[in-house]
């Protein structure tokens, strides 16, 4: 009885200890705050934006090295397992934080709409945008497998707010 116990107890321990998915929230509160800091970075860009052709190339720059912020944020979130829901209280603030950033710049860029049109940019812009949606869509996907069952929604909901605010931006460059 007691080997099958420890035997048992071996396999568990073995099995713990193969496994490299851990949980922990630090990676994704990273992330989120590095896109956001990148969404603050783009709403500069288009500040200082003058009409000027290469401040126009600077905010498309600027929207490339987002989409890579993206991209390793997915990377660095993918092997995290599923958050406790005490856990999943720390994502909350900065998901907030990244769609009032969002909105800013999709607001922002709108507003130079005619600057872009005026030296044929606006199809760049439109095409980072569509970009920054199908990344930001699969990390919303997975932030979202990372949340409890119970508190997936929340994530989901998040995702939605992110989608309307760049949806509202890919309307107005169409």
């Amino acid at each position: 009885m007691h080997f099958t116990s420890l035997f048992s107890l071996a396999l568990l321990a073995t099995t713990s200890l193969a496994s490299p998915l851990k949980r922990d929230v630090k990676p994704i509160v990273d992330s989120l705050s590095n896109i956001s800091g990148a969404f603050v970075a783009l709403a500069t860009k288009i500040e200082a934006f003058t009409g000027a052709e290469a401040d126009g190339k600077a905010v498309i720059m600027q929207s490339h090295a987002l989409v890579n912020f993206i991209q390793t944020a997915k990377t660095a979130i993918q092997p995290i397992a599923v958050l406790s829901p005490v856990e999943t209280a720390g994502v909350a603030a900065p998901g907030n934080t990244l769609v009032t950033d969002i909105n800013k710049v999709i607001d922002r860029l709108t507003g130079h709409k005619a600057d872009f049109d005026k030296l044929g940019l606006s199809a760049d812009v439109r095409s980072s945008i569509v970009h920054i949606k199908s990344e930001g869509e699969q990390l919303i996907k997975i932030i979202s497998s990372k949340l409890p069952a119970s508190l997936a929604a929340a994530g989901e909901a998040v995702g939605k707010q992110i989608n309307a605010a760049l949806d509202k931006g890919l309307a107005v460059f169409k």
